[in-house]
């Protein structure tokens, strides 16, 4: 029934790649998955069995955004005080 539709529709019978070719979702998962086997398989027999264990746990809840950079130190607080300065000098006070 849906084979119907689709040319009414406009939708292709044939998939459309969506970005670059060969960069799609689907060829990059393959490529990431190809290339985990390929570095589980060079471990050492000892590694190798641990390496093959599902990680389950869970996400920590408090958890701190990776960065490229180390933290500023103050930083969070010479930004809070700037924002009651300012806010300070928009109302008045």
């Amino acid at each position: 029934m849906l084979k119907k539709y689709k040319g009414k529709l406009g939708i292709s019978e044939k998939p459309n790649i969506i970005g670059t070719p060969g960069l799609d979702l689907v060829s990059l998962g393959s490529r990431v998955h190809t290339v985990a086997v390929e570095a589980i398989e060079a471990l050492p027999g000892h590694l190798k069995a641990a390496a093959l264990v599902p990680d389950l746990t869970p996400f920590p809840v408090k958890r701190f955004m990776a960065t490229l950079t180390p933290p500023i130190e103050g930083y969070l607080d010479r930004v809070k005080e700037a924002a009651r300065k300012s806010s300070a000098k928009e109302f008045g006070s």
